[in-house]
């Protein structure tokens, strides 16, 4: 894997942070992140399951901030519905491109 880990985790973790506001440049960001989080544990041989898990356990842990309410999600599920569905397009994607 190119980027480290602990840098990928950085660069989601800062998505997620602004992507409450739901702003479209923002939500672009954070697709992107998904993407690149995804392509290199890809990469790294793990399953699509486990990137998953991976995904969702940084989403949401207690060191992450919290995805904020928004009028459109109270809860923040669809947000977290969102991201996970980047997540698995991105690796079943074989050009390894951000669809």
């Amino acid at each position: 894997m190119a980027i480290h880990p602990v840098e990928l985790e950085q660069k989601l973790r800062d998505a997620v942070r602004l992507a409450a506001s739901r702003d479209a440049e923002v939500m672009r960001a954070l697709r992107l992140a998904v993407c690149e989080f995804t392509f290199a544990h890809r990469s790294d041989g793990l399953t699509p399951e486990s990137v998953l898990i991976a995904l969702k356990k940084l989403i949401d842990d207690r060191t992450m901030p919290r995805i904020t309410p928004h009028e459109t999600d109270w809860n923040g599920e669809r947000l977290r519905e969102k991201i996970s569905t980047w997540c698995i397009k991105a690796y079943f994607n074989a050009e390894g491109a951000c669809i």
